[in-house]
């Protein structure tokens, strides 16, 4: 018997050893990677900052630890002040700042956009610095971009549950009852020296297809920025829907100088009233931020009025600012409400 329980007690222990042996091994290798502990301090910064910071501040427990910010005000007020009160009184350096101001911070993790490592954050990491990068760019990117930054911080929940609002919300788009005949839509950005296109790739493309349009632009920008258009070449695609960006001021005004240019009357589009501008409220609901799910959810909206007759996009947008923001009612009114621009409704 004694035999018998010195056996048992041998095995146990060897099975613990190996139990042990596996957890030292996981937790050297997560050390090998993103060093011993969890991050106490971020700094967000570089270009696109917007983005990236937006997506940060959409998980609660992480707003305390930003120690610095790059600006994130686009010309239509400062968003996240609303969102942590006080993130303005937060360092801000500037968008195009040397690695050496932002090694400064000494902070534990570093998040940028993907498209800053070369410039940026590559600088960093052969000082030692963490860095954490995000693309941004499509939905896809948010599911795997929102996914990396919960598992990082341990809110995997909180992140599994953003990435199954904007999953839902696509549904509700895709299931819309689609017209007989697809319409051919134009996205342009207004600017004091013509209008521009986004480039095939972007997420203006990616939503008018999405939202049951046919993005009529889509092959004449391969590059990877806005690209000028003639009247001639908007005749020869004679949109049936015009989405008008304005960033920094209220894209109704824009929408309505192309319905008033004598350049542009020929068109469908200009003919049926059909030129819109871009939603809009801190920022312009077109880009790859947070809000684009709401871009979508217009767009579908302005283009299929009668498929899309049941969305409302004022209480749309309520349920995004509460859900991602914690942003309640009364706020919402008060602060995000009188910001809305563009031809929302």
């Amino acid at each position: 018997m004694h035999y018998f329980t010195r056996k048992v007690q041998g095995v146990c222990m060897k099975a613990g050893f190996k139990v042990l042996a596996m957890l030292i091994i996981c937790l050297s290798i997560a050390v090998m990677l993103w060093g011993d502990a969890e991050p106490q301090t971020i700094v967000l910064g570089g270009k696109a900052v917007v983005m990236v910071a937006d997506v940060v501040y959409a998980f609660p427990e992480l707003r305390s630890k930003v120690i610095a910010v790059a600006g994130t005000d686009q010309g239509l007020g400062t968003f996240l002040e609303i969102v942590s009160p006080g993130f303005l009184s937060k360092p801000q350096p500037d968008r195009n700042a040397s690695v050496e101001t932002y090694a400064g911070y000494k902070a534990d993790l570093y998040i940028f956009k993907s498209t800053m490592k070369p410039s940026l954050g590559k600088g960093l990491e052969d000082l030692g610095f963490k860095v954490l990068y995000m693309d941004l760019e499509s939905p896809d990117d948010y599911y795997k971009d929102i996914t990396a930054l919960g598992r990082r911080f341990g809110l995997e929940s909180r992140a599994n549950a953003l990435v199954n609002f904007y999953r839902t919300k696509i549904a509700l788009v895709q299931n819309l009852k689609k017209p007989e005949r697809l319409p051919k839509v134009l996205v342009v950005q207004f600017s004091a020296d013509g209008l521009m296109v986004p480039p095939d790739t972007w997420m203006q493309t990616r939503m008018v297809a999405m939202a049951g349009g046919i993005p009529i632009w889509k092959g004449s920008n391969p590059g990877s920025s806005w690209a000028k258009v003639n009247p001639e070449q908007l005749m020869a695609w004679n949109p049936d829907v015009m989405l008008v960006i304005n960033y920094r001021e209220d894209a109704r005004g824009s929408a309505q100088k192309i319905l008033q240019d004598n350049a542009y009357k020929a068109l469908t589009a200009v003919k049926n009233s059909k030129v819109f501008g871009f939603a809009q409220d801190f920022y312009s609901w077109d880009q790859p931020d947070t809000r684009w799910i709401l871009g979508l959810l217009w767009i579908a909206k302005k283009i299929n009025p009668e498929g899309a007759k049941d969305i409302n996009i004022q209480e749309e947008a309520f349920a995004f600012y509460n859900f991602f923001y914690n942003i309640e009612r009364a706020v919402f009114n008060e602060k995000i409400v009188v910001k809305f621009g563009g031809d929302i409704e």
